[in-house]
């Protein structure tokens, strides 16, 4: 991460960090931390799900919808850990909900944030 003289985070970095925490925390915010031409890259084990998502649109019926019905609408996001990757990337570390007593499984995601909103992801969840 781009350091400023006095060892802290850059203000672009700490600001891109909250982007994210409240993309994964507040689904009413969610709409405007989004870009309508967001890249969503989900390397999940999900058949018709797994695939390169554009357009908010899409991702809204075909990634985030297709998850909320095969899984019976549990799934659920919780963050475990977010930073920054200098000024544009973010990495959240979070625990995913699947199914009704189902462990939560761990996922990785990497965010490119602009402007305040998200334009791209790379969501990778483990296999276990």
């Amino acid at each position: 991460m781009r350091r400023m003289k006095d060892d802290q985070p850059s203000h672009v970095a700490a600001d891109n960090v909250e982007v994210v925490r409240r993309a994964l925390t507040d689904l009413d915010a969610l709409p405007d931390l989004l870009t309508e031409d967001l890249v969503w890259h989900f390397y999940g084990g999900v058949e018709g799900i797994a695939t390169d998502h554009h357009g908010l649109d899409n991702i809204y019926a075909n990634l985030w919808g297709k998850l909320f019905e095969v899984t019976g609408g549990t799934f659920a996001v919780e963050p475990v850990s977010i930073s920054a990757a200098g000024d544009e990337l973010v990495m959240a570390h979070v625990k995913v909900t699947i199914g009704v007593d189902v462990r939560p499984i761990d996922a990785v995601a990497v965010y490119r944030v602009s402007n305040g909103r998200i334009t791209e992801a790379f969501d990778i969840p483990s296999r276990s």
